[in-house]
C-alpha cells in the first residue's frame, strides 16, 4: 500500500511510493495552466504542497478521480494576506 504521493506537475506524472520505494507511476490529467500554486477558483492552477488524500469523487468523469485536504489553513492564511479566495470556500 502507498504512504507517499508525488505529483510532478510539469511532467503530468503522480508517483506512488512505499517505504521510500516508487511502486506505480501514472499519466494524470491537471488544469488549463497546472504550473505554480493554486491561488483562487478558475485560475487553472493545481493545488501544491502536503495535502491528505479525503476521499474518491464518486461523480467524477475521469477514472480514479481523488479529494484532497485543499484548502488548509496555510493556503488560507495566503488567501487571507493576499485578499483572495482561495478554490474550494466558494
Amino acid at each position: 500500500m502507498a504512504d507517499r504521493v508525488l505529483v510532478i506537475k510539469s511532467e503530468r506524472i503522480l508517483r506512488l511510493y512505499a517505504e521510500g520505494q516508487m511502486i506505480r507511476e501514472y499519466r494524470i490529467a491537471l488544469g488549463k495552466n497546472p504550473v505554480g500554486p493554486k491561488k483562487m477558483q478558475g485560475d487553472g492552477k493545481t493545488p501544491e504542497g502536503d495535502y491528505r488524500i479525503t476521499g474518491k469523487n464518486p461523480t467524477s468523469s475521469f477514472h480514479l478521480s481523488l479529494r484532497i485536504s485543499y484548502p488548509d489553513s496555510g493556503d488560507l492564511d495566503a488567501a487571507r494576506r493576499g485578499d483572495w479566495i482561495p478554490a474550494g470556500t466558494s
